[in-house]
Order: structure tokens, then sequence, then C-alpha cells
């Protein structure tokens, strides 16, 4: 039998299939696409690719636990804004988070993208073949094991690749630990339902612009 995965996996899986994150809606998108941690081609190239230009060939990228999509839209508007030829994998589980993918592909008019709903633990270098660049931000740290997600990344990239890899940090989210610690100590441990994020947005909205987690890394609201 497959082994069972631990009830807090479960909660957080269901959680993401209950409320796709990012949360993007039409104006969003037609006012600047989002460039999360790691989509900027430029950097990639030099960092990982010695300097060569991996995105104006025939280059595969997957991005694994894509939710919403940003960065699958990205690297799809870029590929093609480049005159590219390559193609976006990108794999999520939950099926809500990958029909809005679907829909935000569609208002910029993008065919460039295969959407999977499947967990990277499946992935399978003989049966999904082998990728030139993988995004992976903000999902190893959830899975049962972060290191099992790992080397299934590492098992469908190029010997020549490269993976481009977030995960939560003990400093780098300190605000937003403070303020999620202090949402538990106000709530308690309840279910994640619109009563409990709307008491979450009520606790939010009386924070002062200065305290630690009010707003994210890019400037925008929590």
């Amino acid at each position: 039998m497959p082994p069972t995965n631990p009830p807090e996996y479960e909660r957080t899986l269901q959680q993401y299939r209950d409320y796709p994150m990012p949360v993007r809606s039409i104006e969003d998108d037609r006012k600047k696409l989002f460039h999360r941690v790691g989509d900027n081609p430029s950097a990639i190239c030099t960092l990982i690719f010695g300097g060569r230009d991996i995105f104006s060939g025939e280059c595969r990228i997957l991005v694994a636990g894509g939710g919403t999509g940003d960065s699958t839209l990205f690297f799809a508007k870029y590929l093609r804004d480049i005159g590219g030829n390559g193609r976006v994998v990108h794999l999520d589980q939950s099926a809500a988070a990958n029909e809005i993918i679907a829909t935000r592909l569609s208002r910029f008019d993008l065919n460039n993208v295969d959407i999977q709903e499947r967990s990277l633990l499946d992935l399978d270098p003989q049966e999904d073949g082998l990728f030139d660049y993988i995004n992976c931000n903000g999902v190893l740290h959830h899975l049962p094991s972060p290191v099992e997600g790992l080397h299934r990344l590492s098992s469908v990239t190029r010997p020549d690749g490269g993976l481009g890899i977030w995960t939560y940090a003990k400093y780098g989210r300190t605000g937003m630990y403070h303020v999620q610690r202090m949402i538990l100590d106000l709530v308690g441990s309840r279910p994640v339902d619109a009563d409990a994020i709307a008491l979450t947005r009520d606790i939010f909205s009386e924070l002062p612009s200065s305290s630690l987690g009010r707003y994210d890394g890019s400037g925008v609201l929590s």
C-alpha cells in the first residue's frame, strides 16, 4: 500500500484546493504581471547557465506546484514575446487553481502551456521527459518529505539544466510568522473557512502600516 500522507499535509493540500493562491483578478493581469521569486530570465541564464540563453530555443520549463499561475503566465508570455519555441508544463494538485491559470492564459492568448493536475511527487523521467529549467516556488516545505520532492525534481532535470527553488525561511518571513502566531492566539485552532478568513481580514485591517507582516515583500497587503 502507498504511504499515508500526514494529516497536516492533507489539511494544507485541502486549504489550497479550497482557496487557490495567489488571488489574482482580471484587473491585476491588466495592470502588470506579478514576478515571483526566480522569474528573471537574465539572472537564470547568467547564474545557472553561464550566460547561455536557454529560452530562445525549444526549451522545456516545468512550474511545479504552480498554483494560480504567476510564474507559469510569466514564462509562457516571455517565451512568446522573444519568439521562442519552448513550452511550459504547469503542475498543480488543485483543480480550482488549474482552472484559474487556464483562464489567465486565455486572456493573453497563450497556447504554449500544458496544465496537469498532479503532484510533483508523481514526476517520472521515463514518462515526463527532462526539463531545461524547473521553477518550484513555495512548495517543497509543504510536502511530507521535502527531500523526496527535491529528488523528484532533480530526476526530471536535464544534466545541464537547472532549478529555481524558493522555500520558507526563518528570517525572511519573520513579520508574517509573528502575525500568524498572533491570529492563532486570538482565534484559536479552527478550520480555514469563510468566517475564519473574514475574521483574519478584520484583524489585518486594524494593524498599523508599520506592523511586521502587514505587507509582503512586493508591498502588497498580505
